[in-house]
């Protein structure tokens, strides 16, 4: 009697083998180590920083992976449904690999055999197919649900890190002495215009913290963005009493951006505020972005915010590794500078002379630039 074949690929059970292994646990009734990360100093952060990114990049891979393996296993199992319905003598294409098929009769529409990995087959009948195709998208979901929360308090505890290390960083460079060294001199005299940025290969995160002053121009096309990252929705916060103080959305279109130059479209947007902004002392401003075909990894982001070419703040927020045709929310703490009195008067006084520069990386290179200009004179 001939039997029919239903093919479930090999390299499903490799991924789910590979998925499985080297994830790690907590023993039951057992509790994580607690690191307190105010008294780890700058290289220990950086390495639990570093520590942190290859767990979730592993994460990401493996659940990835999971979520491969079950859509394959849902697809085996709507495809049972055919095979039940077609009758003896259906004629198919019979599956030798993944992209090699062989015409052929379906001599016995109610007998299989399963490939259950590493070359061993199994005789079921269709209803058996079916609940051995339900056992396995049952047990890869519960894999995924066990690796989310893992995933999450990784990720949690990855920025608090990052959060930690950009404090440090910034309390020892305003306690360097003010007066500059000679490294610092020849530096400074090595610094490249944006003439000179836009003349090389590609622009790399030193090449823009160094810039003395707000850009006049974009540093990089919009075609250099090739792994079409798209900002889909933006929210600033006041971090003390929660309440939100600017929010846009690309699908509501609300306070659309002001194009300055038609490449400027998308990448430029000026923000009215309330004199009141200026004495917060901390907003959370989260993005939502998407992600093309294509895995970007070490994406960054260095911001730097000028008032008539003087640096009031820079801010530099690590993003991390992102799957391929994802979609992120990213939330990011600003701590607003201290300024004194005068300042402050200038700053409303003269609207839209606070300028940003928001310069996005990925393994270092420049492909992502924005600009935005605030007024702080709106009415309450």
């Amino acid at each position: 009697m001939s039997i029919f074949v239903y093919f479930v690929p090999q390299k499903v059970h490799n991924f789910i083998f590979k998925s499985m292994s080297g994830i790690p646990t907590i023993p039951e009734g057992s509790s994580p180590n607690v690191v307190d990360l105010n008294a780890l100093d700058i290289q220990q952060l950086n390495n639990l920083k570093q520590q942190f990114e290859k767990d979730l990049e592993f994460f990401e891979s493996t659940i990835h992976n999971l979520k491969f393996a079950q859509q394959k296993f849902v697809e085996s199992r709507e495809a049972l449904k055919g095979v039940s319905k077609a009758g003896d003598d259906k004629e198919i294409l019979v599956p030798l690999s993944d992209s090699l098929y062989v015409p052929g009769k379906l001599s016995d529409s109610k007998r299989i055999l399963i490939d259950i990995g590493t070359g061993y087959y199994v005789e079921k009948t269709i209803s058996e197919g079916k609940e051995y195709m339900n056992r396995k998208v049952n047990f890869l979901n519960s894999r995924i649900d066990e690796l989310q929360p893992i995933y999450k308090q990784r990720f949690d505890v990855h920025r608090a890190t990052t959060m930690m290390l950009q404090k440090k960083l910034e309390l020892m460079q305003s306690a360097k002495s003010k007066t500059p060294t000679v490294s610092a001199l020849i530096k400074k005299a090595n610094v490249l215009s944006e003439q000179e940025l836009l003349n090389k290969e590609f622009i790399t995160p030193d090449d823009v913290i160094d810039l003395p002053t707000v850009t006049k121009d974009f540093l990089c096309p919009l075609s250099a963005n090739i792994y079409n990252i798209d900002f889909t929705r933006f929210k600033i916060r006041d971090i003390e009493n929660d309440n939100v103080l600017f929010e846009i959305s690309k699908q509501e279109e609300k306070e659309p951006a002001e194009e300055i130059e038609d490449c400027a479209a998308g990448r430029f947007v000026r923000y009215q505020f309330t004199p009141q902004f200026l004495k917060l002392k901390s907003v959370g401003a989260t993005v939502e972005f998407k992600v093309g075909g294509e895995p970007v990894n070490s994406f960054r982001m260095i911001e730097r915010h000028f008032f008539k070419d003087k640096l009031l703040k820079e801010f530099d927020f690590d993003f991390g590794f992102c799957i391929p045709h994802s979609c992120n929310t990213v939330e990011h703490i600003y701590d607003i500078p201290s300024l004194d009195k005068q300042t402050m008067i200038k700053m409303i006084e003269c609207p839209f002379e606070t300028k940003s520069d928001s310069f996005y990386f990925v393994n270092g290179r420049l492909i992502m630039h924005n600009k935005a200009e605030y007024a702080y004179n709106g009415s309450q």
